[in-house]
């Protein structure tokens, strides 16, 4: 669910029609030498451009910033973050902040992450010894952290189901505790320390079925 299931075909569709024209595309998209609101931009309209010529394409590119801070973060684990709208409009209010528009998401979330993983993960180094633990040679070290702080606002944010639920579906990963070893009162607390306030957060599958609204699902 990083990628809309939708955009994956438009992405498969893409890549069977014309491979070398979207492969540029993403080295565009990839050339840190480039200020990155430019180089959005240009891929966005380059993948429009590009989609849109196939005799058979459909209405929508589905390029949001959903699926381009994935195509980021596989490419710059290091240095971008996963997006995704409900994570970020939580964020926000639960901040007192109000969202950005649509475009501007992004970089702001960006921005939260930061002051998240320098002034509040950055205090508690039992959680970032914990992550390290749990890693074998075979995983994403994730050294800036920035995995980590997603599973923190999933696991405080966004899970849907409570720990019980999740139990009684064999899962045993779920709002209670993640993959990384986070407790979610921890999260919590991590959260408050940002005077984050998740009382005045919206329930989950309402952001959920907003966010696919706003895609035109």
């Amino acid at each position: 669910r990083l990628v809309f299931p939708t955009g994956i075909t438009v992405f498969a569709h893409v890549m069977k029609e014309k491979p070398a024209e979207f492969e540029k595309l993403l080295l565009d998209l990839y050339n840190e030498n480039k200020n990155l609101k430019e180089r959005i931009k240009e891929y966005k309209a380059g993948f429009a451009d590009l989609y849109y010529s196939l005799p058979d394409h459909g209405k929508n590119t589905f390029q949001e910033e959903r699926t381009i801070a994935t195509l980021l973060a596989f490419r710059y684990p290091e240095k971008y973050t996963l997006f995704k709208d409900s994570f970020y409009s939580k964020l926000s209010k639960g901040l007192g902040i109000k969202p950005y528009p649509t475009g501007e998401k992004i970089f702001h979330y960006y921005s939260l992450v930061d002051d998240f993983v320098k002034n509040s993960l950055s205090q508690h180094p039992e959680l970032i010894a914990e992550k390290n633990n749990r890693l074998d040679d075979l995983c994403y070290k994730d050294q800036n952290n920035l995995l980590l702080v997603q599973d923190i606002l999933y696991l405080t944010l966004d899970a849907k189901e409570s720990p019980h639920e999740e139990e009684e579906k064999g899962e045993g990963v779920g709002i209670g505790r993640t993959e990384q070893g986070i407790d979610q009162q921890v999260g919590l607390k991590l959260l408050k320390e940002r005077h984050v306030h998740p009382r005045e957060i919206k329930p989950a599958r309402m952001e959920h079925e907003q966010e696919e609204s706003d895609q035109g699902i």
